[in-house]
């Protein structure tokens, strides 16, 4: 599993290598950025839109860790676990006497 990950990457990573040196070179033209209102300078369209798109890689990946920790820590946990249940079920008959 380990290498078809390792190979995936492999080809994953220049293909989209190569679409961001086409994306920048078909969008040369120079577009000034400004954000709230300050200027952010002058760059072309094509280097905006991969850093957009970084960005937004990089927000989902963030959104995304808090979850996939609690993921591995129940695994983890229930790895540990015995096979039966580790929390004794109370079936209400203590309660009512």
């Amino acid at each position: 599993m380990r290498l078809l990950r390792f190979v995936g990457w492999l080809v994953a990573l220049p293909v989209v290598a190569l679409m961001g040196i086409w994306l920048v070179q078909d969008n040369s033209t120079p577009v000034p950025l400004a954000l709230l209102g300050f200027p952010v300078g002058s760059l072309p369209l094509g280097i905006w839109l991969l850093l957009a798109f970084l960005v937004g890689v990089l927000v989902a990946m963030l959104a995304s860790y808090p979850v996939l920790v609690r993921l591995r820590l129940r695994e983890r946990w229930r790895q540990r676990v015995p096979t039966g249940d580790a929390r004794p079920r109370d079936s209400g008959a203590a309660r009512h006497p």
